[in-house]
């Protein structure tokens, strides 16, 4: 998947990303930021978001939630680190089933599909689904 450090890491990786992507529309949703009492240059993240795109000539839809460290750096905030998941990340014509019968195999982006990343695996979810 995506897993890059350094400047001609991510050049690379957006690159190999890019060819096997067609048109997209990202919307952002809520943000969620909290900053770091302990380090007046360091913050974390939430982005909520869904997105509308082609991979591989096949229209897809996602559900997305980017995980970030944010630093300051010369006075200007900066990614330090950005984690990405997946509620879902399906082909259009099977958005239906992955909240029906498919619900357990939610990310069909890839060769096979497979469980999404959330919420199943969330603490909370785990926690109320245990008990």
């Amino acid at each position: 998947m995506i897993d890059a450090t350094g400047y001609d890491a991510v050049v690379a990786m957006f690159r190999g990303r890019f060819a096997v992507l067609g048109p997209s529309n990202h919307f952002t949703h809520d943000r969620l930021v909290d900053f770091d009492a302990a380090d007046p240059d360091r913050a974390n993240g939430l982005v909520l978001s869904h997105a509308e795109m082609q991979r591989q000539g096949r229209p897809m839809l996602a559900a997305i939630r980017y995980q970030d460290v944010y630093r300051r750096v010369d006075g200007r905030w900066k990614f330090a680190e950005r984690g990405l998941s997946f509620m879902y990340y399906v082909p259009t014509t099977e958005y239906l089933d992955a909240f029906g019968a498919g619900l357990d195999r939610r990310m069909r982006a890839y060769e096979s599909p497979r469980p999404a990343d959330w919420p199943e695996n969330l603490p909370t979810w785990k926690r109320y689904y245990a008990a």
